[in-house]
């Protein structure tokens, strides 16, 4: 049914982001979380291939980030994960494929835990999980003070982790052991495939700067921005670190570590501080307040179209916030801290449950197309290179799930089959509740 006089939280929000501010906090979606929180882990997978892996995610980031940023420049609607396929396949679809991939913030109790583990070289005895918890609760508080102050602040925290990184790079570079790269594949390729797998939920951090766009100056103009050129500057930057963590010590010695035991093995005591602190604890920080900065935006439309109550998307009148779904968010995220789930389960349910959603938006940005928004878009290209992105893209990710399925604890799948099973028995539930709207210029306008 259609009910175009119903008043819309989302149309509450305010337009203050410019494109620096978003360019900034793509990068810092992508690089934080990926060399920080989980090079220890793609070393214990794939040893000296891991720089390889870091460039091959990258290549297929930018592989798919083409159509996606299609989608996302004639299309600029907040939280586009969920508005994009509801509105151009069905309001049903859009549904399932919001609720799956709201699984995928479990990854910010990953970038807590990261964060403690940073804090506790200079405190060892600090409690991980208690740490954890008031961490991510500092971030919580601080997206509840409203959008442009958490996007200025990741802004700030992102100089700082780029300038830790440059440093640990510039200071060990020359300490890299070439022997340490001498066997690319040592647990062979099904490892390495995973470990690009896994990459992939993090070098793809770029996209969810899209679910913004509702509170964006000029979304048209600083999506594509944001995904194409961080995506790019971000790939530079991982080969660079990425290589350094790899060459210098013994893999045995580096696999399931956080990069402050590398550093540590050849940076001065004031230039592991600022490392530790500015690459390593500011960097989790900055990555986990991006994510509670766009995370909330594809639940907010679905509270508008139906789905779920619209009073959990119930937008402060001060802040300019939705401050019930950010505790939802913050909940989702400490949930697994406080059970002891490991990293790895964690960053494999975060990646499945983003790359499937993922596929899903890029079938979305052929539909739109045929859309009057689309003739009216500033980022055009033609249909040849469209269907050979969309098509080359849709099968790699489709490959990069099965590996990660394939390696994922029964357990972990488990709690995400549940989730799933859960999200179809709200479909029943609210069906009828849910207001149907299909008018993608006027949206795309917005």
């Amino acid at each position: 049914m259609s009910e175009p006089s119903v008043s819309r939280n989302a149309d509450k929000l305010v337009k203050t982001l410019s494109t620096p501010v978003i360019f900034f906090a793509a990068i810092k979606a992508i690089i934080g979380g990926g060399v920080i929180a989980l090079t220890g882990v793609i070393i214990a997978n794939t040893g000296g291939g891991t720089p390889l892996a870091y460039l091959v995610a990258s290549l297929i980031t930018v592989l798919a980030g083409i159509p996606y940023a299609v989608l996302a420049a004639t299309l600029p609607v907040t939280g586009g994960i969920y508005s994009w396929p509801s509105r151009l396949i069905s309001p049903t679809c859009g549904f399932l494929v919001f609720w799956f991939f709201s699984l995928t913030h479990v990854s910010l109790s990953l970038y807590a835990l990261t964060c403690s583990d940073y804090l506790m070289a200079f405190f060892p005895n600090l409690p991980k999980t208690a740490v954890s918890f008031v961490i991510l609760t500092v971030i919580y508080l601080a997206n509840l003070l409203g959008a442009a102050l958490s996007a200025r602040l990741s802004m700030i925290l992102t100089i700082i982790m780029l300038c830790g990184m440059l440093l640990f790079v510039g200071e060990g570079i020359g300490e890299v052991q070439i022997d340490n790269f001498t066997t690319l594949l040592p647990n062979g390729f099904a490892a390495f495939a995973t470990s690009v797998a896994l990459l992939l939920f993090v070098t793809n951090g770029a996209c969810t700067v899209a679910e913004l766009a509702g509170e964006m100056k000029n979304p048209a103009r600083a999506i594509p921005v944001a995904i194409m050129g961080s995506t790019a500057f971000a790939a530079l930057i991982y080969m660079l670190v990425s290589v350094t963590a790899t060459g210098i010590l013994p893999l045995s010695e580096v696999a399931h570590q956080p990069l402050t035991v590398v550093a540590k093995s050849f940076m001065s005591p004031g230039s592991f501080l600022f490392f530790s602190i500015g690459a390593g604890i500011i960097s989790m920080l900055g990555i986990t307040n991006v994510q509670m900065l766009w995370g909330s935006k594809s639940l907010l439309v679905a509270c508008d179209d139906g789905w779920l109550p619209r009073s959990l998307g119930r937008v402060s009148l001060k802040t300019r916030v939705p401050y019930l779904l950010l505790t939802l968010l913050y909940l989702i995220g400490v949930i697994p801290i406080l059970c002891g789930i490991s990293v790895s389960n964690i960053a494999s349910a975060a990646a499945i449950t983003f790359l499937a959603a993922q596929i899903v938006c890029i079938i979305c940005s052929w539909r739109v197309r045929k859309t009057a928004a689309y003739q009216m878009s500033s980022f055009r290209i033609s249909p040849a290179l469209h269907i050979i992105t969309a098509t080359l893209s849709i099968a790699i990710l489709g490959c990069m799930i099965v590996m990660l399925l394939r390696d994922t604890d029964s357990k972990t799948l488990s709690v995400m089959g549940v989730w799933l099973l859960l999200g179809i028995t709200l479909i029943f539930v609210r069906r009828k509740n849910v207001i149907t709207n299909r008018v993608l210029a006027s949206e795309g306008a917005k």
